[in-house]
């Protein structure tokens, strides 16, 4: 297994972000936070369509497969545009976490997709319990460190904002 104590920003600096990764409660607050945030905006999604269109409501078959594609769909999209632009969700904006790749480079495109579709494997949500990081994180060689560690050069420069 390899060892990811040490993030290496550039072959001259590193930094050990292994003392301040995420606990396990930031960790869950994160994933309450954007549960929450997410069946909301499904909730104001649903009432602007009731609103505008109140015919389109009564027609949805609630054990229609397309329900489950639809959520699935919105789940990504969810997730994927937060961290491509912000490289965080609104959870880790509350809590003051940040994702961040394990080797200092900034989030690729196939990192932040691989973080958002690993979230889709069952039971995933407890991969992370017991010291170990997350499927999502391991898959797609990032962390999720509490922000304050992010030094002011990383934070603009290799991390996004």
């Amino acid at each position: 297994m390899e060892d990811f104590s040490i993030l290496e920003t550039n072959p001259t600096q590193r930094m050990d972000y292994e003392s301040h990764l995420a606990g396990n409660g930031l960790r869950i607050a994160n994933s309450i936070i954007d549960s929450v945030a997410f069946y909301t905006i499904i909730v104001i999604i649903f009432a602007i369509i009731g609103l505008t269109d109140p015919d389109s409501l009564q027609n949805i078959d609630t054990d229609s497969f397309m329900i489950n594609v639809y959520a699935i769909l919105g789940f990504v999209f969810y997730y994927f545009i937060q961290e491509l632009i912000f490289k965080k969700t609104f959870g880790k904006m509350i809590t003051g976490t940040k994702v961040i790749s394990i080797k200092g480079e900034p989030l690729t495109v196939g990192q932040i997709l691989g973080r958002t579709f690993a979230r889709l494997i069952p039971f995933e949500a407890f991969s992370f319990l017991g010291g170990s990081p997350g499927w999502h994180d391991t898959m797609s060689k990032t962390r999720v460190v509490k922000k304050s560690f992010l030094p002011e050069f990383a934070e603009d420069n290799m991390f996004g904002s």
